[in-house]
């Protein structure tokens, strides 16, 4: 799930998105020594902890860049398998808590928008 291969897709988006991306830094605070002995949740905080390092810290302005990198994600069909891309909203959840109203929109939006698709399939 999160392959080297999820991560050159997912880097090329945050080099779109997120002015002097340092995608050296991003994947090496990913990719440290306990990476193969992490459970699936703990890799998805890892990644979760990068990104933070990689955006504003000013959530207003981080939160805008996630609304990016999930559109840009949903543009290329990168959220098909909707469970890598968990930490957009982890990150919304961990970081946002001053700023509770908007998380709310931005999740059941993002939530939403990735919904829709799955329930038409289902139909």
């Amino acid at each position: 799930m999160y392959t080297p291969e999820f991560f050159d897709r997912l880097c090329r988006v945050l080099h779109e998105v997120i002015p002097q991306f340092n995608e050296r830094r991003f994947i090496f605070r990913i990719f440290n020594t306990e990476w193969p002995d992490l459970a699936l949740k703990q890799r998805t905080h890892q990644v979760t902890m990068a990104l933070h390092e990689a955006l504003p810290k000013e959530f207003p302005a981080a939160a805008k860049m996630i609304d990016a990198i999930a559109l840009r994600l949903r543009q290329q069909k990168e959220n098909e398998r909707y469970y890598p891309f968990m930490f957009l909203v982890e990150y919304l959840e961990r970081y946002g808590q001053h700023h509770l109203e908007e998380v709310s929109r931005k999740a059941i939006s993002f939530k939403t928008k990735e919904a829709a698709p799955q329930r038409a399939a289902s139909a």
